[in-house]
This record gives structure tokens, C-alpha cells and sequence, in this order.
């Protein structure tokens, strides 16, 4: 684990290995070789790691789980604002973050999980029947607004990560730990958008395959479609409108969408015309809400790990020091959670 947390920490200060090998006056294979644990640097070449990367030589030792296996999806990003360093960063995280969290579980046994869902592949014919095939297999009514995605989803057995990855540009990315599905999405998206994403990445595993890949314009509308269906999208608004600016806040609310994904729903079901969504798109861009509508929605949160922290303290199967050590939780804030006191 002593290179992979060098490997980390690295990528943390956005340094490549050779920017590192020249600062601890190594070369770049030396690097290499520590971070893949080839090579074991000395007490003295480890404190000049520590100190060209600002950290202190503790922070290199680690007791998770290291013989989880990862697969990890395409990024959901910006493409011009997410380079190799910062992928890996974002990967490298995503794979502590669940090594902990396993860590945890090989604790208190694997029947703290769900049954592992199995995800099989939904053929892509027309995009709102691919969403409700969607809905069907997540076991979700086929109409009518959904609630706590994160929450269904972690119940479902999904893991779900949600952190400030720092990474501008990035939105979420899908892939599996030990055969299992995971969701990772950056932390301070707006509500709607969060759950937007999620989805997203979630139509990314039932209809993306190796050799069959959909565009982000096709995830996009499969989301949209699972989000707000046809037959809800039509009651709300009627079959054919010449505005729908009024209704915009109300739709929001109930179904958990930006104001722009639900114009882009009527534009997809002909409830309203091209023209008519340019205007509202312009409309929305004039009141300053295209970067954030000010929905007022309460962002959904994962409770599982957090959960399984204090079931485990609680039932004395881990320390509080090991308890801080595995969720990364403030002492005080964690025993507030798991005591409930201040």
C-alpha cells in the first residue's frame, strides 16, 4: 500500500513523476518502481517524498483492502479541463474510497450489503421505451415522479460515491469494485443536476456495451425519458403548448428536474416546437438560470457507509479511532453521528 499512497499523493498535487523525481533528486524509474512497489525507498528518500508533496510520512501508511478489483467507465467531463493526472486522480480516489468501505465490510459481513444487482444489457430501440425498460428493471413504477434516487439505488445494491473531487469539469463516472456497480458524481452540483447524472451514468450500464457504444446525446434523452415519461410529460402540459414557462417551477418540484431538462422533454415529445425551446432556453439565460435554478430541492445523500461506521461502533466491532480512520470523519462529527451527541 506504501506506493500506491505515494502514487496518490502525487496526483493530489497534480505533480507528474518526474516533476517528483526531480524534487527528492531521484530518477523518474525510481518513482515508478516505489509506486508500483518494486522498490522500497529509504526512511531518508521517503521523508523528501513526503515533503515535495506537503504531507507527512504517515500519511503513506494505509490498512485497507487491496485486493479489491476495479473497472472504471468514461468519465462524464469537459473533455479540455480533464487531463491523464487528473483522471487518475479522480480513479485513485474513487478505488480508496471503496477500499475503505470493503474494509469495512469484511468486518461485519457481507450481508450488511444488498444482493449484488445484475445488470443486463437493455437492446436500444426508441429511447422512451428504453426508459421504461429502465424503470422495470430498477423495479420502479413505469409513470409518475420518482424519490430518493441515491437512497433506492444504495437498497438496490449500487454503491454510491459522492465527494468534492476538485476536478473542474468532472460530473460522474460508472464502474464496478468486486463485480459490484458503483456511481461516482463530484459533490456541489446542483440537486436536479446530481440526480441527472446519476441517472446518466446509470443508462451508460444498461445500454453501453463494448462494442456498442450510444452518444452522450442518446444517454442524455434516456435519462431525461426515465426522469419524466411521456404519458406524465403530456398530463402535466397538455399535448401541444405555445409556452410552458409557468409550468416549468411546478414540473421541477414534483419530478426532481432542471427546468431545462424538462423544456428539452417537450421539445423530444413535440409538445412544444424548436422555436419555442430556443425561447425558453434564452429566457432562462436572461433570469440567470442556467448555471443554477435555485430549485430550493434537497440534495440526496448516501447513508450506507455511514450506517455501517456506527453499526460497527455501536457493536464494538471497531475502535473509534479505526472507525475515524476507515470514514475519514472528523472525531467529534462522528461521535455525534453514532451517539447522537454534541
Amino acid at each position: 500500500m506504501l506506493g500506491r499512497n505515494i502514487r496518490y499523493y502525487r496526483l493530489c498535487s497534480g505533480m507528474s513523476q518526474a516533476e517528483l523525481s526531480a524534487k527528492v533528486g531521484v530518477g523518474k524509474m525510481a518513482i515508478s518502481n516505489y509506486e508500483h512497489d518494486k522498490r522500497v525507498p529509504s526512511m531518508e528518500i521517503l521523508k523528501k517524498i513526503a515533503e515535495a508533496l506537503g504531507v507527512s510520512t504517515l500519511s503513506f501508511i494505509s490498512h485497507c483492502d487491496e485486493n479489491l478489483s476495479f473497472e472504471h467507465g468514461a468519465f462524464r467531463k469537459k473533455k479540455s479541463t480533464m487531463g491523464l493526472i487528473k483522471q487518475e486522480l479522480v480513479r485513485e480516489k474513487i478505488e480508496r474510497y471503496f477500499s475503505r468501505f470493503f474494509t469495512l465490510v469484511s468486518i461485519l459481513g457481507e450481508s450488511v450489503l444488498p444482493k449484488e444487482p445484475k445488470i443486463e444489457a437493455i437492446p436500444f430501440s426508441d429511447l422512451e421505451e428504453a426508459a421504461q425498460n429502465m424503470r422495470t428493471s430498477l423495479g420502479l413504477p413505469a409513470a409518475g415522479p420518482l424519490g430518493n434516487l441515491v437512497n433506492h439505488l444504495e437498497n438496490k445494491g449500487f454503491l454510491i460515491y459522492i465527494d468534492n473531487f476538485q476536478q473542474d469539469g468532472f460530473y460522474g463516472i460508472h464502474g464496478t469494485v468486486g463485480g459490484r456497480p458503483y456511481i461516482a458524481i463530484r459533490k456541489g452540483m446542483t440537486p436536479e443536476r446530481q440526480r441527472f447524472t446519476i441517472v446518466h451514468e446509470l443508462a451508460h450500464m444498461f445500454f453501453d456495451s463494448k462494442d456498442n457504444l450510444h452518444s452522450e446525446n442518446e444517454i442524455n434523452a434516456i435519462a431525461g425519458a426515465f426522469l419524466l415519461p411521456r404519458e406524465d410529460l403530456i398530463r402535466e402540459l397538455g399535448p401541444r403548448r405555445t409556452d410552458i414557462r409557468q409550468d416549468l417551477r411546478f414540473i421541477q418540484q414534483e419530478y426532481g428536474m432542471s427546468m431545462a431538462a424538462i423544456a428539452k422533454r417537450a421539445q423530444q415529445v413535440n409538445i412544444i416546437s424548436d422555436e419555442v425551446y430556443r425561447n425558453i432556453m434564452i429566457w432562462l439565460s436572461q433570469m440567470g438560470l442556467r448555471m443554477d435554478e435555485h430549485s430550493g430541492l434537497i440534495v440526496e445523500k448516501p447513508n450506507l457507509f455511514k450506517q455501517l461506521i456506527c453499526r460497527a461502533v455501536l457493536e464494538d466491532e471497531i475502535s473509534m479511532q479505526r472507525a475515524v480512520e476507515l470514514s475519514e470523519i472528523p472525531y467529534e462529527q462522528l461521535r455525534a453521528l453514532c451517539f447522537g451527541e454534541t
